[in-house]
C-alpha cells in the first residue's frame, strides 16, 4: 500500500461518494471501490465497513505499475491461483 494509514467509513457513504466498484483482494468476499482519477484511494468494504488506504498508483490509470508498486507478491500469486482454479471449474 502507498500509505501507512487507513480511514474507516460506512460502506453506504463510500458507495455514494462517486467511487467506482472495482476488483481487488480478497476477491468475492469484500467489495472494492476505487477513487476516480487522478485519485489513488482504494476502499475495501466488508460487512458494511470500508477501510480506505491510498496506493501509489491507481490501477485505472496504469494497471501494470499498480501491480509493481502496490501489490505484494503473495497476493498476486494467490489471486492468480484462485482465478485459474475458478476458470478451470467454469470451463
Amino acid at each position: 500500500m502507498g500509505g501507512s494509514f487507513e480511514i474507516i467509513l460506512p460502506e453506504k457513504l463510500v458507495a455514494n461518494m462517486g467511487w467506482i466498484r472495482h476488483i481487488g483482494f480478497p476477491p468475492f468476499i469484500c467489495k472494492h471501490y476505487r477513487e476516480p482519477l487522478p485519485g489513488t484511494g482504494h476502499a475495501v468494504c466488508c460487512r458494511g465497513v470500508c477501510r480506505i488506504h491510498y496506493d501509489r498508483v491507481n490501477p485505472l490509470a496504469d494497471p501494470l505499475s499498480h501491480l509493481i508498486h502496490d501489490t505484494p507478491l503473495i497476493k498476486i500469486i494467490t489471486s492468480s491461483l484462485a482465478l485459474l482454479l475458478l476458470a478451470s471449474v467454469l470451463l
